[in-house]
């Protein structure tokens, strides 16, 4: 269903406000049945959550789990692409993981894209995007850096040069484990990019601007979110999305599933507004039918048809009348059928709705089941390093015992020597006073 485009996206950099109804998500999320999230949907490991600290709505691309992907995608094409906008994300790093890994990107693709290496979408896409790459695979690299590139869809994205051989212009530097808002740009052919990372977003700065920029197609794009982690890993978040883009919502092949559903109860009645038109149209033609019998009945009688005629008149019109009065009751029965349909056409989208949330709730608790397992694992391998460091210390407290008791006997030794020492020179010392001393002369005489 074609929607009317609005204005051209501003030219004004950078945009200050909420972008389109249709391009654009904020706390607190808009849901409903078909979608969780109102015009967007999810793939890989993206689930909807709350963030830790503020409690409000976030869109979590990846845990802080190794080897993750997932992609936020729109599912309403821009005419044109031509827009300008922002998008508020967080990168956090994860106390286990050394290195924040592997980054987050914004796109504007020709197609749904699919989980792959490239940020968390498949390597060769046709496209714009702009990436914020957290590790340098190449150690060459200071991290984490944005840039932006576009691919043909025959150009895979080389990792190993951090995209340095692709990007379109020099990129810039930029913080994380901050809120951080990315403004983009995209009009005629020049791309800007700035970044603020400021509480509020007050204050920013230019990253890049690059010129000749050809997308390789014109409108009908799709603007999405991806991040992926690897051997390091972090937390990325998207807090919200705010685009300015002439748009149109696409046909049920378009976006691989999802298009506009106004449902009979949205319109306050149980059949459908075609239906209700054509229940109308025949409910006229019959009571046009029943007047022109009896207009004809009485013209016939009043020209003074003969009674054969009159006869076979009433008969056929008896006929007709059985027919349309059939023709009524089957319609009231095609009624009644089509309000059944109606009806459980609004259970199955009612069940299709539940199935997704339910689903989503699956993903987030899949996720919270993760995280509790990482925790887990760290805590066990807390509990090892606490038992490693206690079984070291008792070691270290039994040499030293073992040392302390070592001296305190060999102490003792040479204080009980001692002693005996002592004690054994006292005696000879008491003896040697106590005995007389028979060389003495004077001894001899008085002992006569």
């Amino acid at each position: 269903m074609r929607v009317a485009a609005q204005a051209a996206s501003p030219a004004t950099f950078p945009l200050v406000g909420r972008g389109d109804y249709w391009h654009s998500f904020g706390h607190p999320f808009e849901s409903s049945t078909e979608e969780p999230l109102m015009h967007w949907e999810v793939k890989g490991g993206t689930i909807l959550t709350s963030h830790l600290d503020t409690g409000r709505d976030v869109v979590r691309l990846t845990p802080a789990l190794q080897g993750r992907a997932g992609i936020l995608y729109n599912t309403v094409h821009a005419d044109s692409n031509d827009f300008n906008g922002y998008v508020d994300f967080e990168i956090k790093t994860a106390p286990a993981s050394r290195e924040a890994a592997d980054g987050f990107a914004f796109w504007l693709l020709r197609d749904v894209p699919d989980v792959g290496p490239s940020m968390g979408i498949s390597n060769k896409f046709m496209g714009l995007g702009v990436v914020v790459d957290t590790f340098a695979n190449s150690r060459s690299s200071r991290t984490p850096y944005v840039y932006a590139y576009v691919n043909d869809g025959t150009v895979g994205w080389d990792a190993s040069t951090d995209g340095k051989t692709t990007q379109l212009t020099q990129g810039c530097h930029v913080e994380i484990n901050k809120p951080t808002r990315m403004y983009v740009s995209l009009q005629g052919e020049v791309l800007r990019v700035a970044l603020s990372t400021a509480h509020g977003f007050n204050h920013r700065y230019d990253c890049f601007s690059a010129t000749g920029v050809r997308l390789g197609f014109t409108g009908n794009g799709i603007f999405a979110v991806s991040a992926e982690t690897g051997h390091y890993f972090a937390t990325h978040d998207v807090m919200g999305v705010q685009m300015v883009a002439g748009h149109h919502i696409g046909t049920h092949g378009d976006m691989g599933g999802h298009e506009d559903h106004y449902d009979d109860h949205e319109y306050g009645r149980e059949a459908h507004p075609g239906h209700v038109k054509l229940d109308a149209a025949l409910d006229h033609k019959v009571a046009e039918l029943r007047e022109a019998l009896t207009d004809l009945t009485s013209s016939t009688v009043d020209a003074s048809a003969d009674k054969a005629t009159i006869s076979r008149l009433d008969t056929i019109k008896k006929v007709i009348l059985e027919l349309l009065d059939e023709a009524t009751s089957q319609s009231t029965r095609f009624q009644a059928v089509s309000s059944s349909l109606s009806r459980m056409s609004r259970m199955s989208t009612e069940l299709r709705g539940t199935s997704t949330f339910f689903e989503n709730e699956l993903r987030q608790a899949e996720a919270a089941v993760e995280t509790l397992h990482y925790t887990i694992e760290e805590l066990r391998r807390s509990h090892g390093e606490v038992l490693s460091s206690l079984s070291d210390s008792h070691e270290d407290v039994r040499v030293a015992q073992e040392k302390q008791s070592s001296v305190s006997a060999r102490l003792l030794r040479v204080v009980l020597f001692l002693l005996s020492q002592a004690v054994v020179g006292g005696l000879v010392w008491v003896i040697a006073k106590s005995s007389p001393d028979l060389s003495t002369p004077g001894s001899a005489r008085r002992k006569l």
